[in-house]
């Protein structure tokens, strides 16, 4: 059994919810405050909505946020607020070891690496990221105007140079990176 510290307890115990609650309406309801936190080991949402033996809603729930200050918004926000006629309580969430403590239902430690990477995509939720223009184009794409590969009468001369260019300039280029399209102008513009 681990205490979780104050200052890094993210989380919220919610009382007085409607028994018609799902948990769809529930994790809106507590996005209103912020990002709800992602198990490590899942992926899924940690938010639990208490059952009685029998799988019907207590009336509880709690929620665990990725930032503090979404506690701190929940409790000014939710607490009070009115949800299918019930006003619902909102308070920090306490955790109590119930019985005594099994090791053998201790969840197992992430590795330094699983850590590392819930922590990253934890931090890539709040990056700000500027959306590109329409017309954006990366700077490894670009386009190559190639002059003088051939005259008129050549051309004219042999109409399958037109082929050999397209699949030469091809061959060349993919040296370089991929290629999307090769055009062969066989008319001379002045």
């Amino acid at each position: 059994w681990v205490e979780l510290e104050e200052e890094k307890n993210t989380s919220v115990y919610v009382s007085n919810l409607p028994f018609s609650i799902t948990e769809e309406s529930f994790i809106e309801l507590m996005s209103k405050c912020g990002v709800i936190q992602r198990d490590a080991r899942t992926n899924k949402l940690k938010i639990k909505l208490y059952r009685n033996d029998d799988g019907t809603i207590k009336g509880d729930g709690r929620c665990c946020y990725i930032k503090k200050e979404s506690v701190i918004m929940a409790l000014d926000i939710l607490d009070g607020w009115n949800v299918d006629g019930k006003i619902i309580s909102v308070e920090k969430a306490k955790f109590q070891m119930k019985g005594e403590f099994d090791p053998s239902k201790k969840k197992k430690k992430l590795t330094a690496a699983q850590k590392k990477r819930f922590i990253e995509s934890q931090e890539r939720i709040f990056e700000w990221k500027p959306e590109k223009p329409r017309n954006y184009r990366p700077i490894s794409d670009c386009t190559i105007v190639m002059k003088n590969m051939f005259t008129l009468e050549q051309m004219m001369k042999n109409a399958a140079l037109l082929l050999d260019l397209e699949e030469e300039i091809r061959k060349v280029c993919e040296r370089f990176g991929t290629v999307k399209k090769v055009v062969v102008h066989d008319v001379n513009l002045p």
